[in-house]
């Protein structure tokens, strides 16, 4: 069995278990749901800048968060998007060309209010990113003159419903993206 076949069911054996426990004892479905998220669950990957990766980096994002009460599997699949679109660009223009020591580092953690994913790397070309003054896309421009690329990250704003990025003290750069359980509008 590989390794993405396993976390899965780790991740889901304890939820399940606790819910068929709790549903035998007649505890109601929201009040269950609560309990499997009273602490928050947190995944920490560290994986080589490459493009290789990101199809396994795809599968967990979405087998983790698809197992998140109140979250379908249409919300963990863009999730699991818009972690594959900043992972491209961190390779793409962060570390540019190939680097067999870059590593990206992905940190999900799921709440009962959110899932929130931190991007951590250290790719000296993304010193001068600002997600804040990237302008939007001029969809006119790219209809008559299409190319690829430049989409991204504002596939990245549509999906998520926060984005913060800083420059940490130890020179890294990290995204955080956050996926609320419950949208309004």
């Amino acid at each position: 069995m590989a390794m993405h076949d396993i976390l899965p069911l780790f991740l889901e054996d304890p939820m399940t278990s606790l819910a068929s426990q709790a549903k035998a004892l007649g505890i109601p479905e929201t009040d269950i749901q609560r309990i499997c998220m009273e602490t928050d669950c947190r995944l920490r990957l560290v994986f080589p800048a490459e493009t290789r990766q990101l199809e396994l980096i795809r599968r967990l994002a979405r087998n983790t968060t698809e197992k998140t009460p109140g979250l379908d599997s249409d919300a963990a699949y863009d999730i699991a998007l818009a972690l594959d679109e900043a992972c491209t660009n961190v390779i793409s223009h962060a570390y540019g060309t190939h680097d067999p020591s870059a590593l990206i580092e992905a940190e999900i953690r799921i709440s009962s209010k959110d899932v929130t994913i931190i991007l951590t790397d250290h790719g000296v070309h993304g010193h001068s990113f600002h997600p804040d003054k990237l302008p939007p896309p001029d969809i006119k421009a790219l209809y008559t003159n299409p190319k690829p690329g430049g989409l991204g990250f504002h596939l990245i704003k549509k999906i998520m419903d926060e984005l913060s990025y800083e420059k940490g003290p130890d020179n890294a750069n990290r995204l955080t993206m956050k996926r609320y359980l419950s949208r309004s509008g």
